[in-house]
């Protein structure tokens, strides 16, 4: 099984993937590490696990097209 490292808000993350969805996880931390990088600028850093629970309410809040997707 691949992994990938990616880097949100300055901090190394290994995740394991799929075959062939390397790609596809680096996008979407990428995607997350820009909304957390403006959160962490406008709130502070209060923690990566407070960061990621904001973004994640963002995430939420303004994409509920990709939300609808995603459900199980």
């Amino acid at each position: 099984m691949p992994q990938v490292t990616v880097k949100i808000n300055g901090r190394s993350y290994t995740l394991a993937c799929d075959d062939g969805e390397e790609e596809h996880l680096e996008g979407l931390a990428a995607y997350l590490d820009k909304h957390v990088t403006t959160l962490a600028q406008g709130v502070g850093q209060v923690g990566d696990q407070r960061l990621m629970l904001m973004a994640g309410f963002w995430w939420r809040t303004n994409c509920p097209r990709r939300w609808a997707r995603c459900r199980p």
